[in-house]
């Protein structure tokens, strides 16, 4: 089931110009609950509200809490209590699907953003244990033109857990930031909307994947 765009389109209002290393940006928050997440949530949750703060009044973000599966709890939308209370809407537990929902955002950002600067937003403390789409196979959708920016925030220790978050992130132009604390974790995410709102919008080609997530 491929996703479908939830959001209506907005008026806008007149203005000047927004220059181009802030204009804004449709951006998916992906967020982990997979069980290994328990105790982390309540401190990840609320770095990721920083974010959605800190970013371009006019970005449009939507949430896709994930574990074994995918699920999209917020469509795009730039209210800030729909996003911050979208962020809750899950328990940690089972496994970490990041490779489907990684390639199912992609998708949707593909299908149904507003804006040509997309972005995806994934955290996670874990590599990927429950996919059916290969790490590999990920990589190489990932590297075709018009794929949105990838920006990972790992609470991971080990560097060898890191690699394949470096990989992916890289693919795609973006970064990963890794996290040993709480205070860590809110500088990155601070660092991260400073990143997104100096990206330069690309030109987008129609290339999907044929992942999807969950309502």
């Amino acid at each position: 089931m491929l996703l479908a765009r939830g959001s209506s389109t907005r008026a806008q209002k007149q203005s000047s110009p927004t220059p181009v290393e802030d204009a804004p940006a449709s951006i998916g928050l992906l967020l982990d609950h997979s069980g290994s997440m328990k105790g982390k949530l309540g401190f990840v949750i609320a770095a990721l509200q920083e974010l959605v703060k800190a970013s371009n009044p006019h970005d449009e973000f939507f949430v896709v809490n994930f574990n074994d599966d995918a699920y999209m709890d917020e469509d795009f939308t730039n209210d800030p209590k729909s996003i911050f209370e979208a962020l809750g809407k899950m328990d940690a537990r089972s496994g970490t699907a990041i490779n489907d929902t990684v390639l199912a955002s992609a998708d949707h950002l593909q299908k149904g953003a507003k804006y040509k600067k997309r972005v995806i937003i994934l955290v996670t403390d874990g590599k990927d244990n429950s996919s059916h789409t290969s790490f590999k196979k990920m990589v190489k959708v990932l590297h075709e033109p018009g794929i949105p920016v990838v920006y990972a925030i790992g609470l991971l220790q080990s560097e060898g857990d890191r690699k394949e978050l470096d990989m992916l992130t890289q693919a795609t132009g973006g970064k990963a930031f890794y996290a040993g604390n709480e205070k860590q974790l809110n500088e990155m995410a601070l660092q991260v909307a400073q990143e997104i709102r100096t990206l330069k919008p690309i030109l987008l080609q129609d290339n999907h994947s044929d992942s999807a997530v969950k309502h």
